[in-house]
């Protein structure tokens, strides 16, 4: 708390903490990565991969990672029924081709609100908005993807004004994008990149990608995945 009794302090940091979000491509987007891997265009110079953080059709988060236990606001405590997992973001077992963005760092939320003249604050009337991401086939620096996210701070069931927004600092962040083919239930992580340089492209699910666009009679582009596994850089 500040010196002020009516007003009340939140400071909480995590490491990771930061940006995911997800999306599947649509008929337009999948024609764009098509033409990439046909050109034998860098994925990673593409507007398509330039611009993930702007594909979330599956969900958008932001903010401190949480194991929900408590502990996450400094010298304040509170228990398991403060948190509302209110949103998840996954991969569907779904056909189709899906991207993840991820920006990811060490971030502090710190922000202050004020309690009525004589109110006294309660920590049973204090919520956190959390979405669960739930990503394990797409790894960061960081590890699996797999977190829960403080997204949202209310408080009597009301938006906390200036707890999303100037009060965030970070100290640089990681970022990676990761494309994934989902066939028959089963997710095939094809290409990741990290902080738009070291790119990766997965020899066996590649394969499986391009068994998959031959059977469904796009031989051009299972020609020109065959041939990207042909590359020197994957022998």
């Amino acid at each position: 708390m500040s010196d002020n009794t009516n007003e009340i302090e939140m400071y909480l940091k995590s490491e990771p903490a930061g940006e995911i979000c997800a999306g599947k491509l649509n008929d337009d987007e999948v024609s764009e990565l098509r033409e990439l891997f046909i050109n034998n265009d860098s994925l990673k110079d593409s507007e398509l991969v330039q611009s993930a953080f702007n594909l979330d059709n599956l969900g958008h988060t932001y903010g401190v990672f949480t194991g929900m236990n408590g502990g996450d606001v400094r010298n304040m405590e509170f228990d398991k029924d403060n948190y509302n997992v209110h949103t998840t973001i996954e991969i569907p077992n779904k056909n189709g081709i899906y991207i993840v963005y991820s920006g990811l760092s060490k971030i502090s939320n710190e922000f202050y609100f004020s309690l009525d003249d004589g109110e006294v604050f309660d920590s049973s009337k204090m919520k956190f908005n959390v979405t669960d991401v739930n990503l394990d086939m797409v790894y960061h620096c960081y590890g699996e993807l797999n977190y829960s996210v403080i997204d949202g701070y209310l408080y009597k069931d009301v938006e906390i004004d200036g707890s999303i927004g100037d009060g965030y600092v970070d100290r640089g962040i990681d970022r990676d994008v990761t494309i994934i083919f989902v066939n028959n239930n089963e997710k095939y992580v094809i290409y990741h990149v990290e902080n738009e340089s070291e790119e990766t492209y997965h020899p066996k699910q590649l394969k499986e990608f391009a068994a998959y666009l031959e059977k469904t009679g796009d031989k051009e582009w299972a020609k020109n995945v065959y041939k990207k596994l042909d590359q020197e850089s994957f022998t």
